[in-house]
Parts: structure tokens; sequence; C-alpha cells
């Protein structure tokens, strides 16, 4: 049985890579969305989603963890301090992405679905690969 401080350590690496992951999917999926009208169900799917990765930015992320020591571990200074570091970085992409729908949608009208996805996905993915930069190269030190 490994020890909790290397269950935590585990637990980073693989929630980094993870935030990796659905970084990227959120952003494939937004690329699928431009194009066409956006389906109700495939709409409920993307607003679960951008819930659920958004839920796993926070701490609440580490809610279904059992051992206190662990969650303590995924949640110390250096993780809160990474955790406010994305979060800046996903509230300027979100800027940069608005202005730049602003920008295009003078030219190419686009749906609000889209146009909500466009800019959620590029936030919410922006904050995932910085949080998750920022724990591997903390894990690397």
């Amino acid at each position: 049985m490994q020890s909790e401080t290397s269950r935590a350590e585990w637990i980073s690496g693989r929630r980094a890579l993870l935030f990796y992951l659905l970084a990227a999917a959120l952003i494939f999926s937004a690329a699928l969305g431009v194009p066409a009208h956006v389906s109700g169900s495939r709409s409920a799917f993307w607003v679960l989603a951008c819930t659920v990765v958004a839920i796993h930015l926070t701490p609440a992320g580490t809610v279904f963890n059992r051992s206190r020591v662990v969650k303590s571990l995924l949640n110390d200074e250096s993780v809160r301090q990474h955790r406010l570091m994305s979060f800046a970085a996903g509230f300027w992409a979100t800027i940069l992405s608005s202005v730049m729908v602003a920008v295009i949608t003078t030219f190419v009208p686009l749906a609000s679905m889209v146009t909500a996805q466009i800019i959620t996905s590029a936030g919410l993915a922006a904050a995932l690969i910085s949080f998750a930069t920022l724990e591997r190269r903390a894990a690397r030190a």
C-alpha cells in the first residue's frame, strides 16, 4: 500500500494529464460547433461537460477522495496559488476570445450557442492548460 503523500502525487500527476485532455476535448467540441447549428442534446452534453470541468478546477474537485490528508495535499498552498493563476489565464482568454468573436460576427453571423461555446471553451481550456502546466512544473522541481 502506498503512502498518502505518494498517492496525492500520483493523483496530482493524473489530474494534470486529464486537464490537458479535457482542454483538447473542449477546443475540439467548440470547433465542431462553429459551422452548423448545435443540436439540443449536444448542447446539453457540452453544458454538463463545462460544469464538470469548472468544478474540477475548484477545490470541490477533490470531494470524492476519502482521505483528509490526501485532500489537504491536493489543495495545499502551492496548488491554491496555481489555481488562482489558472483562473487569471482563463479570464484573459475569455476576454480575448469574446473580443475576437465580436470582431468576427461583424462579418459572419454566429448562433448564440456557438458564440457561447467558443468563449467558454477558450476560457476553460486556458485555465485547464495553465493549471496542468503549473502543476507538472512544480512536480518536476
